[in-house]
């Protein structure tokens, strides 16, 4: 789907490029034309090419008979028929002149008709989940045509649906602008962000029917709270940007944050891990792992650390020699 928005896009961005273009080059074509034409038109009709009949100045030569009057009247008569011919000829031309300006006119307003045809219907193919499907149309669908135009997709940057009744946010794959999704306490059982590129900001707690959650291709996430779903697995190994994380009292057991080097703060509750490897990630400030049972953590890598909290653990001993920045 993001794959027909982005061609859509194109398509309108190729064509419009291409009519402007085209108009430019026809107008050029047409003012030339025009232009000799006109010279045309002038040569045509000039008093050099009239005969003396029709210039009213027949010269009387002496002795003059009939046939000479009938051979001037003949070259008379031919001459008015070459003009009237080269009248028609000029019309015919004005005429062509005319029809392309209007191919011209008409090719400009291509590219908006083109677009138009292409653009995301809101209905259930499209949008599955009727609560979905509604908040859709009055949030983003501004013209109330039932249809999502490039404009309107554009804009829609934030979708705010925490609490509503949904099942299936199916169709999020049209907003490829989309920078921040709030879905917490739904009923989804999946989530896939993989088509929207451009997010910055997800939060997905308190669902736990949410079995699955793909941000694999979300390399500009920066901000990622999954608290509290059912979660089997998380892969972060693409999210390079990643800066704040929450992703505690989920069932996946093992965690690799090893790509994470921008992380600055984590925060795990109540989770299954079984072990935690922070040792790559040197940027971190904030550190919040409480009530996960885990008997030794190792943060002498982490010497930014500034807060650190680990309450609910079975920590033995805690080695903090390394961290001259912790306030608390």
């Amino acid at each position: 789907r993001e794959d027909f928005i982005i061609r859509s896009c194109c398509r309108y961005r190729f064509l419009t490029f291409f009519a402007g273009f085209f108009k430019f080059f026809l107008l050029m074509i047409l003012g030339l034309c025009y232009d000799v034409d006109v010279i045309w038109g002038c040569c045509n009709y000039s008093a050099t090419e009239s005969p003396f009949c029709c210039r009213g100045s027949v010269p009387q030569e002496k002795g003059g008979g009939r046939r000479r009057r009938v051979k001037e009247q003949k070259n008379c008569s031919d001459h008015i028929n070459r003009l009237e011919r080269k009248r028609r000829n000029k019309t015919m031309r004005k005429r062509l002149l005319s029809i392309l300006l209007l191919c011209c006119m008409v090719l400009t307003l291509l590219p908006t008709a083109a677009f138009a045809a292409g653009g995301v219907d809101i209905n259930e193919t499209n949008f599955p989940d009727a609560t979905f499907r509604q908040y859709v149309k009055v949030e983003f669908d501004k013209d109330s045509d039932d249809i999502l135009s490039a404009a309107e997709i554009a804009a829609a940057d934030i979708i705010f649906v925490t609490g509503k009744p949904i099942t299936s946010i199916e169709g999020i794959a049209y907003f490829t602008a989309l920078t921040d999704l709030m879905c917490s306490n739904t009923k989804l059982t999946t989530l896939d962000t993989s088509h929207n590129t451009k997010l910055v900001s997800l939060e997905c707690n308190d669902t736990p029917t949410l079995t699955s959650l793909n941000v694999s291709q979300n390399t500009e996430l920066k901000v990622l709270r999954c608290n509290d779903n059912a979660l089997a697995d998380l892969d972060l190994t693409n999210n390079t940007a990643l800066e704040s994380l929450e992703c505690g009292g989920n069932e996946f057991t093992t965690l690799d944050l090893s790509q994470n080097t921008n992380l600055k703060s984590f925060g795990f509750f109540n989770g299954k891990l079984s072990s935690l490897n922070l040792t790559h990630n040197t940027n971190l400030e904030e550190l919040y792992f409480c009530g996960n049972n885990f008997s030794t953590i190792d943060v002498s890598q982490n010497t930014k650390l500034k807060y650190l909290h680990l309450f609910g653990n079975q920590l033995i001993t805690l080695d903090t020699s390394k961290n001259s920045n912790l306030q608390r």
